[in-house]
C-alpha cells in the first residue's frame, strides 16, 4: 500500500530526464592586461635644478587601496608646514627641531609603505607593483593592471629625506611619470633616514 502511493506521488510530478544533461561549461574570466610605465623620482633644488632621488623606493598601488596613506602624507605634511611656520617666528634652533620631528614622521611613515610591498609580495593579484629607482632617480613599473594607480616614493636628495606621491589614471599607464615635488621632505644631513 505505502509503495501504491508512492508511485502516485511520484506520477503527481511533472516528468524529469534522469539522462545525463549538458551544461555549458563556463566561458573562462578574461586574463587582466597589464602594462608598464616609466619614470622619474627628482626634486628642485635651491638653485632650481632638479636632482634625482637616487635608489629612491618606488610603489605603484591601485589608487582606491592607497587613499589612507596618502590622507597620512598629506596630514603630516600639513603640521610640519605649519610647525615650520611657527617656529621660524621664534628660533633658528625651533626650526632645527621641527626636522627632527620631520624625520621621525618619515621614518614612522616608511612602515606602512614597506607593508604595502610585502603585500604585493604575498599577493600579486592586488595590482601592487614595487621597484627602486636607479642612481638618476629612474624607474619602471612593471605589472600594472588596467586601473588608476597612486605613485609613491621615498627615498633622499643630497642630504634631505624624502616622500612623494602622484595619481595617474589607467589610460596615462603609457605616460612618463614624474616625481618632482616632495610632499615631505627633510633636512637629514646625518643620514638617519633610510628608504
Amino acid at each position: 500500500m505505502f509503495a501504491a502511493r508512492a508511485i502516485l506521488l511520484l506520477a503527481s510530478f511533472p516528468p524529469v530526464c534522469l539522462c545525463q544533461q549538458k551544461t555549458p561549461s563556463p566561458s573562462p574570466a578574461p586574463s587582466p592586461k597589464f602594462s608598464s610605465t616609466v619614470g622619474i623620482v627628482e626634486a628642485m633644488i635651491g638653485s632650481g635644478d632638479l636632482k634625482p632621488a637616487r635608489f629612491a623606493k618606488v610603489f605603484a598601488i591601485p589608487t582606491q587601496s592607497a587613499n589612507q596613506v596618502k590622507d597620512a602624507i598629506v596630514s603630516v605634511a600639513e603640521a610640519l608646514d605649519d610647525a615650520r611656520s611657527k617656529a621660524e617666528s621664534i628660533s633658528p634652533e625651533s626650526a632645527d627641531m621641527i626636522d627632527i620631528q620631520c624625520l621621525i614622521a618619515l621614518t614612522q611613515l616608511k612602515p606602512a609603505l614597506i607593508k604595502l610591498g610585502h603585500a604585493a609580495d604575498a599577493n600579486p593579484s592586488k595590482g601592487i607593483v614595487v621597484t627602486d629607482a636607479d642612481e638618476m632617480g629612474e624607474f619602471k613599473l612593471n605589472g600594472l593592471v588596467d586601473q588608476p594607480y597612486t605613485v609613491f616614493a621615498m627615498g633622499k636628495i643630497g642630504m634631505n629625506a624624502a616622500v612623494w606621491f602622484v595619481d595617474i589614471a589607467q589610460a596615462d599607464h603609457s605616460e612618463r611619470i614624474k616625481l618632482v615635488r616632495p610632499q615631505i621632505a627633510c633636512y637629514d644631513p646625518n643620514a638617519k633616514f633610510q628608504p
